[in-house]
């Protein structure tokens, strides 16, 4: 299954279709197979269509994304909290289709092996311990983050972090000094809001 919103492009897609002939690209097979259904939507336009196909891939066996892709992003966060909802043991890795550098398609040991980053380095945070050759200030927008689909308040009492935890706490945790951010948002990501307006 292939989610994108340039299934015209055959000649990008050329290398996996090859490689998977059985392939469907998702917003032609809703539209082709699901007209209907698809019509009948207060909205037909291409966001619906693909707020449509981002739905879907949520309950993928298993999604590769693009390293940058905000559209990605959520995909692998509702994605991974279904996971988790069926087995609140599982910590599946989010999966990339390349480590998102050009011409870097395959594994690179130690850094990104078999679709995903490795975390390599010690700290409290995915992104602490995964070192993504991005600046620091991109990486809560750069890909999801397993922190952004847990429930805040069992993982802080896990980490024995008080509810009341101040930015400056939040920075020393994440490895940042204040000085580097200006929102508490852009350090943690995109963890749920409720998560937010009890760290603050």
């Amino acid at each position: 299954m292939i989610c994108t919103d340039e299934s015209h492009n055959r000649e990008f897609f050329a290398p996996i279709t090859a490689a998977f002939p059985r392939h469907v690209f998702l917003d032609e097979f809703i539209v082709g197979e699901f007209a209907r259904e698809f019509l009948g939507l207060p909205f037909t336009d291409e966001q619906s269509l693909g707020f449509v196909c981002n739905i879907v891939m949520w309950d993928a066996r298993e999604f590769s994304g693009t390293p940058g892709s905000t559209y990605s992003g959520m995909i692998h966060r509702h994605w991974y909290c279904r996971r988790r909802a069926q087995d609140a043991r599982s910590d599946p890795p989010f999966r990339f289709i390349n480590c998102g550098e050009a011409g870097k398609g395959g594994s690179e040991p130690g850094y990104f092996e078999n679709g995903a980053f490795v975390e390599c380095r010690k700290g409290d945070f995915s992104w602490t311990r995964t070192a993504i050759r991005r600046a620091s200030e991109t990486l809560s927008w750069y890909r999801e983050w397993p922190e952004s689909a847990i429930d805040c308040s069992s993982w802080s009492r896990k980490r024995g972090i008080s509810t009341g935890v101040s930015t400056g706490q939040v920075c020393r945790m994440a490895g940042m000094r204040p000085s580097m951010i200006t929102d508490v948002s852009r350090i943690i990501g995109c963890w749920p809001l409720r998560c937010l307006a009890n760290s603050t």
